[in-house]
């Protein structure tokens, strides 16, 4: 189920105005979110685990 809901955070995060992705991994996203006005950019990491009842 995680490379499901990995999957589906980077359609999300593909699709958002001034964000940009800078790193993909197996179970790890960092993307880069830039302010409209003052072009203030902001980091995101999203972390994905796998649970015992999901191995």
């Amino acid at each position: 189920m995680p490379q499901y809901e990995q999957d589906r955070q980077l359609q999300i995060l593909e699709a958002l105005k001034r964000t940009k992705i800078t790193e993909t991994q197996e179970n790890y996203i960092r993307a880069e979110f830039t302010s409209q006005i003052f072009r203030f950019v902001d980091d995101v990491e999203f972390y994905f685990t796998v649970t015992e009842t999901e191995k």
